[in-house]
């Protein structure tokens, strides 16, 4: 049996987090969406608020590591040192 890729694997830790937050929003009493970047932010909203839950918290930082790891994978690594590098120095200004 072939070996799952680390990018397969990335994807999966993905996925999985996609699919604990999606199924937690379908156990509220009323049908939420994760919020979006063309949503206005609103800390009041039914969205926001399901969003700051804790297992959603740490549901989405699941996420946004393996989302963050398949982009330094996918990029070629003088292009990621490069963004890291200027992030850094933007940082220090």
């Amino acid at each position: 049996m072939a070996s799952t890729s680390p990018l397969r694997q990335l994807l999966s830790i993905l996925t999985d987090s996609i699919d604990a937050i999606e199924a937690a929003a379908e156990k509220q009493p009323v049908k939420i969406l994760y919020p979006i970047l063309n949503d206005p932010v609103d800390p009041t909203s039914a969205a926001e608020q399901f969003a700051s839950q804790p297992e959603i918290m740490r549901a989405a930082n699941i996420g946004i590591s393996a989302a963050a790891q398949i982009i330094s994978t996918l990029n070629l690594p003088g292009t990621t040192l490069r963004e890291r590098l200027f992030a850094v120095s933007f940082s220090l200004l």
